[in-house]
This record gives structure tokens, sequence and C-alpha cells, in this order.
């Protein structure tokens, strides 16, 4: 869905320092996005993009690199806790909002020289790293007209989210807003609690394709530590 709003989303980016995007879920905001705006960078430009969760930065990253026929770690890379994927030819990074914060605050004057460009995706979870990302970025946009710096521009992503009250806080940001794609789906839950989660999560997986019936199976994890039990184990029942 999200392909048909390309153009008016990439014109509300070059025309506005902060852009709000509500995108209904299966929308394809989060992987679509990033290369939107990178397809309207100018040379030197770079961008960062922050996800909550580590796992969510470097999978996503991944994806992105793929549809836009790059290498990982080259053009497209991420960084979070620690662990990073990423080169001196990197014009897009997926970091957590942790890492991103850690960054603003050993910045030595606090303008984030270089990076023209920040999408904080998934901007409805408001955990405590949310909201103090944003008002730093906020007062980065301030330092910068002071100084007379080119903008920084933001880009506000979220499923569900109070779209009015986050405009008011960016001084009257315009919002774009983008109809999700759902698809049927059937929840089967367990009738007793599991101790092993990663393992059964496996035995489900493997039943279910030897059901035959065509269809997707989505696994909420808590971390890479289950996903990679899960993964663990389905090699094991093959």
């Amino acid at each position: 869905p999200i392909m048909k709003h390309k153009e008016s989303l990439q014109d509300l980016i070059r025309n506005n320092d902060t852009v709000i995007l509500v995108g209904g879920t299966g929308c394809g905001k989060t992987v679509k996005t990033p290369q939107f705006i990178r397809e309207i960078m100018e040379p030197g430009d770079k961008l960062i993009v922050t996800e909550p969760r580590q796992i969510n930065a470097s999978s996503i990253a991944a994806h992105v690199a793929f549809e836009s026929g790059v290498e990982l770690g080259k053009e497209i890379g991420f960084k979070h806790g620690g662990e990073e994927n990423v080169s001196d030819d990197s014009d897009t990074i997926f970091q957590t909002e942790g890492t991103l914060i850690q960054q603003i605050m050993n910045d030595k004057d606090g303008l984030l020289r270089g990076v023209s460009h920040i999408m904080v995706d998934e901007v409805h979870i408001r955990t405590k790293d949310t909201e103090k990302l944003l008002v730093f970025l906020k007062e980065i946009q301030k330092k910068r007209k002071e100084v007379g710096m080119k903008p920084l521009k933001i880009i506000a992503a979220s499923a569900t989210v109070d779209e009015e009250e986050l405009k008011r806080y960016f001084d009257g940001a315009p919002i774009e807003k983008v109809p999700g794609r759902t698809h049927p789906i059937t929840y089967h839950q367990q009738p007793t609690a599991v101790e092993n989660m990663p393992q059964e999560s496996a035995r489900i997986i493997k039943e279910l394709e030897e059901g035959g019936k065509p269809g997707d199976v989505v696994i909420g994890v808590a971390g890479i530590k289950d996903q990679n039990g899960i993964d663990t184990h389905a090699q094991a029942i093959q």
C-alpha cells in the first residue's frame, strides 16, 4: 500500500523538517520508507533509522539491503549493543534508540554533523528511550537552525499513534496516512504452559508443515536467544 504514497511522502520530506508517517500494519512503511528517503538524499547525506529492539535493527537492515540490491554492511548496515556491521560507505544505518541516544550524548557539539535524516520507527511503543530521543532530536533541529546548519530531517513513523499529539509536539508537522494490509489469521493456543518455548515452537512448525496447508507461520519471540533456539531445534527435527 505505501508504494502509492511514495511521491507524496518524498515531497513532504523534501519540503518539511519533520514528517509524521502513520502506516497501518502491513503497509510496508518500515522496509520501504528508508528506500524512499535514500532516493532523495544528496551526496554526503546519511540516514539513521531507529528501532526499539536489536533484533529488529539487524533483521530489517538485512531486508532493506537485499531489496536495494546492496551488500549488508556496505551502503546499508546496522549498529547496536556493541555489535555493528557498517563501513565508511554506509549512508543508511539501522540502530536501536538507545544506541542513537548514546551517540548524541557523546557528540561534542550536539549537532549530529553528517546525519541528514533520522527515521524513528515504531513511535507508538513510547518507551523511555523513545521519549528521550524525541526530545533530543527536536533540540538538535533547534540548534542547527541557530547556527545556520542544514536542517535535520525527522520522520516519525508508527502503525498506531496519537498523530495530533505528535503533530503539536513537532509544531504542526504534516501527517501522511497509509492504510494497512491484513490477511486471514488462525490462532492456535496451547492448553497448558510451555516450559521450552523454542523446542515447542519448532515442533509446531514441523506439525503445520506436515499438515500440507498453504500459509505462513508467525512466531513472536522475546529476543535473539529464543530465535536461535528455534532455529537449532528446527534443524534437529528435519
